[in-house]
């Protein structure tokens, strides 16, 4: 495995997924890249301030044909200053991590992000509501599941009080057929013991 994705949307909650990223990144020896999705550029046009619609040049007001849109530069800026201070941790544990902001429908981005970049393994919070409209809420995990070829790891988000992550014990469900054995491949060198019902 060479790449783990982890989406965050500036929540504590999406945050709780960065341990296991962590755990994960260091026994497999692979890279972190952490992805913040914004809504589509479409957004910040409809509601950016009018103001904003206007630029000056040489004094006089013009309308802006250069599709420069400073809220959607801010919100990008602001989006990539939150990533950078998500890494610190990570680098100082030597894991080789990235960075990366994109504007669209979040489970969409994820899934192609995660295509283009080679990832091995998503890393990602469920949870019902989030800090923001288009966060990471439980329905990005739902959606995931049906566009997405990347394996999943989707964490359970807690309350305040969560503690790291303890990977003691992984159920693999298997029915036989080559495609669920596909998943004793991340046992990471673990021992496996069979279970039968």
């Amino acid at each position: 495995m060479e790449t783990i994705l982890v989406p965050l949307d500036s929540s504590s909650r999406a945050e709780q997924a960065l341990p296991y990223a962590h755990l994960l990144a260091g026994v497999l020896g692979a890279r972190v890249l952490l992805l913040q999705v914004l809504p589509p550029e479409e957004y910040w046009h409809v509601h950016r301030q009018p103001s904003l619609h206007v630029l000056r040049v040489n004094g006089t007001g013009g309308v802006d044909t250069r599709g420069c849109n400073p809220v959607l530069n801010l919100v990008q800026q602001q989006a990539a200053d939150y990533l950078a201070t998500q890494v610190v941790a990570l680098r100082q544990a030597g894991i080789d991590t990235e960075t990366a902001v994109r504007f669209g429908a979040p489970a969409r981005i994820i899934s192609d992000v995660a295509e283009t970049a080679h990832v091995g393994l998503i890393v990602l919070t469920a949870h019902r509501a989030s800090r923001f409209r288009h966060g990471l809420s439980g329905s990005i995990a739902a959606a995931l599941l049906h566009v997405c070829t990347t394996p999943l790891l989707i964490i359970h988000a807690n309350g305040p009080q969560h503690v790291g992550p303890a990977l003691q014990r992984i159920l693999v469900p298997l029915d036989g057929s080559p495609v669920a054995r596909q998943a004793l491949r991340w046992r990471c060198g673990s021992r496996v013991r069979p279970m039968r019902s």
